[in-house]
């Protein structure tokens, strides 16, 4: 078949999504607005048509208006036999706005859980977004209920966490001293890390804390931590590559999460396979992680004195919670290998046939 994707060619997610199709035969073309290259992928830049002069808000409709026009000649041209958008506020808008179908869109946390709150905007291009799209796939429950709100037909959607390379984590559960944590979300201030240093702060047991990730945060979070004296127990190490992403879950023990809003995140997942012991906020998100069987400790989201609570009481029971652990990694290699959850999308697509 052929398969379009609109979708960020930068996301390590997408380049792995986009490699497992090419592998199963499909002819698979990116439509995105990056210079990014992905081998035996054709790949499509729109990231191009940002007007020479700027003037607010028009150059940024004229630039949507632009975009949306360059796609339906890339459509025309390629002809595929769908379109498969991720992330519903800008390229699922603009693929809505492709008038192509059939049209699937996957939607991957924030597009759904926050972003339609923070603007009327950005909630009607969503709202487009959805109501255009033949099939939409979410991550978790959570997210139905926030897409059902939204006055989305219930039979268009399926819940499709796409998963992980089980394989390409090395299970481990080996402690050592100090016990190392480990956070792996972006640092800008919907991720909330200051709550994990500020958390940090009234930790008394041996520990080191590496914060993996950059953002435009970075600056204020690395003062936060020399403001409270612990600059020396926590490493922050910017942009890793994936492979060094791996190698820093083997090395950990504890993984901490302090977005307050989730889907069911590819980090968590993760942090699962590798056989680190997760402490997260308690939103519906991680609820239903935990009603899934996962072991796992709950904290009052954004409060750091609830997440440092959790943190000693993990710390101090650690030894004893090798068999959670070891379950934690089964149950993420029975629902969520990326082999098995990306062959659901392939049905889907042959349905289509």
């Amino acid at each position: 078949m052929k398969l379009c994707y609109i979708a960020d060619a930068a996301s390590i997610h997408i380049i792995e999504w986009l490699k497992f199709f090419v592998a199963k035969g499909h002819e698979v073309f990116l439509i995105t607005d990056t210079d990014n290259q992905i081998n035996d992928v054709q790949t499509y830049n729109i990231g191009d048509c940002l007007p020479k002069f700027h003037i607010p808000l028009f150059s940024a409709t004229y630039q949507i208006f632009l975009k949306i026009k360059k796609i339906k000649q890339i459509i025309h041209k390629i002809n595929p036999d769908l379109i498969h958008a991720h992330y519903a506020t800008n390229y699922g808008y603009l693929a809505a706005k492709s008038n192509f179908h059939p049209l699937i869109l996957t939607c991957h946390g924030s597009d759904i859980l926050i972003d339609p709150d923070r603007s009327k905007l950005k909630k009607h291009f969503i709202e487009i977004a959805l109501t255009k799209s033949n099939i939409i796939t979410l991550p978790s429950p959570e997210m139905k209920e926030k897409v059902l709100s939204l006055g989305v037909d219930e039979r268009k959607i399926k819940i499709i966490q796409y998963g992980i390379k089980i394989n390409k984590f090395t299970f481990n559960t080996n402690i050592i001293t100090p016990i190392n944590i480990i956070s792996t979300r972006h640092l800008t201030q919907k991720y909330k890390i200051d709550i994990l240093i500020n958390a940090l702060s009234k930790i008394n047991n041996d520990y080191m804390t590496h914060i993996i990730g950059d953002g435009n945060a970075r600056q204020t979070l690395e003062k936060l931590s020399q403001d409270l004296k612990i600059q020396n127990k926590i490493k922050f190490h910017g942009h890793v590559s994936n492979e060094l992403i791996v190698k820093h879950y083997k090395e950990s023990q504890i993984y901490v999460s302090t977005s307050p809003t989730d889907g069911l995140s590819i980090a968590l997942l993760e942090a699962f396979a590798s056989g680190c012991f997760p402490i997260l906020p308690d939103n519906p998100s991680n609820k239903y992680v935990k009603k899934m069987g996962f072991n796992i400790e709950l904290y009052e989201t954004n409060n750091s004195d609830s997440l440092a609570s959790k943190i000693n009481l993990v710390l101090s029971k650690l030894s004893e919670l090798k068999v959670s652990i070891e379950k934690n990694r089964e149950l993420v290699v029975l629902l969520f290998s990326r082999q098995t959850n990306l062959n659901t999308f392939n049905n889907i697509y042959e349905s289509f046939k």
